[in-house]
């Protein structure tokens, strides 16, 4: 059944976001193949910055609900945190980096967990700097308080940076 929508609701954990759209969007149409050869065709032509901006703003938008929707389930016990990790050595080479952050989650769930089942809760995002460098920013949800130290020596390839989150909206 097709139908027209004009308001959209979107919970996130404790936020609810409400979108009210003029004309609505059609739920339930199928565009038929002449439809979609056409839209590709058009949408090659489309400027790339502005495509580039609009997929951005989802990217952020869906990461932030995300996160709203994870902080703060897992109980007292354990408060959301964020964590940056970054290398000593100028690492640009996202296998390399990715591997040691691989390990470095596997080290720190059973450091907390006591096990090799992977029940530490995190999102991540990869971030390159400048110069080429990466480093990651994580949210951990349900690890409990653990020493600024070992965190960092689990880590052991360089600067740690570890914040209780407080307020959701400034993550």
């Amino acid at each position: 059944m097709i139908e027209r929508v004009t308001k959209k609701i979107i919970q996130s954990g404790d936020i609810i976001e409400i979108y009210e759209y003029s004309e609505g969007y059609l739920k339930g149409y199928k565009l038929s193949e002449n439809e979609i050869n056409n839209r590709s065709c058009s949408e090659n032509n489309q400027d790339d910055t502005d495509s580039r901006e609009r997929s951005l703003k989802r990217a952020k938008a869906n990461l932030r609900r995300l996160i709203n929707a994870n902080v703060g389930q897992y109980g007292k016990e354990f408060t959301a945190k964020f964590l940056t990790l970054t290398f000593r050595d100028n690492v640009q080479d996202i296998k390399q980096a990715n591997y040691e952050f691989t390990k470095f989650i596997q080290r720190l769930n059973y450091l907390v967990f006591g096990t090799k089942k992977a029940n530490l809760k995190y999102t991540c995002v990869v971030e390159f700097q400048k110069r080429g460098a990466i480093h990651y920013h994580v949210i951990l949800y349900n690890m409990p308080f653990t020493k600024h130290k070992i965190i960092e020596e689990i880590w052991s390839n360089g600067f740690i940076k570890i914040n209780k989150i407080d307020d959701i909206d400034n993550v």
